[in-house]
């Protein structure tokens, strides 16, 4: 798997802001990748998604979704549309996750009307994780996973200072993203299988 940043294939929108440029799987030239890519909801990772990833999900990052929600709800509400929000995501599969979706969506809408229509908008990508198998849901429902792993690269990286050549700088961010990978398969065994066939049904 090889991993590049969005900003090296220069496809960044150049109004993004810091945090919004997140490294994503990214396949051989333009092949469709079957695997879920987690970013926020930004147009230049959006049109960067589907430059470089031709029919991948994309999912959208549930804590990112819920900050802007709770924006657009009076504060007196919003510990109530927090706990509401979040038992979506506690349903056992895919059916039960949609459909609660829908009845969250409709008390949200009687009680402040623009969020039905925004709900509506951001189902298809806050709900992309629901096609893949449940034991990777909170692996790719957000992108915490991948900004906890940006962190760490830049901690490393500030602890060298200064890089010889780029191939050193390589060489250290490889090693950190293939321990990151070793870990995440040691602690969930990627069932690659289950998640292309999850893909294919997806697509179609």
């Amino acid at each position: 798997m090889i991993l590049r940043c969005v900003r090296h294939l220069g496809l960044r929108d150049p109004g993004a802001a810091e945090g919004d440029n997140e490294i994503v799987d990214v396949a051989d030239g333009d092949a469709v990748h079957p695997h879920p890519s987690m970013i926020t909801e930004h147009a230049g990772l959006v049109a960067a998604l589907g430059r470089c990833f031709q029919g991948a999900a994309h999912q959208r990052c549930r804590v990112h979704f819920a900050r802007d929600l709770l924006a657009m709800v009076p504060k007196n509400q919003m510990g109530m549309v927090a706990a509401l929000f979040r038992t979506i995501f506690a349903q056992p599969d895919a059916e039960t996750v949609a459909a609660s979706w829908e009845q969250v969506r409709d008390q949200f809408a009687a009680r402040s009307p623009k969020v039905g229509p925004y709900m509506d908008d951001a189902k298809a990508e806050v709900l992309a994780f629901a096609a893949f198998p449940r034991v990777h849901w909170r692996k790719i429902w957000s992108t915490n996973p991948s900004e906890r792993l940006n962190k760490e690269i830049k901690r490393r990286a500030r602890v060298v200072g200064i890089f010889p050549n780029e191939a050193s700088l390589i060489r250290l961010v490889g090693m950190i993203l293939t321990d990151a990978n070793d870990e995440w398969t040691r602690r969930t065994p990627l069932p690659l299988r289950r998640i292309h066939d999850a893909a294919g049904t997806q697509r179609g």
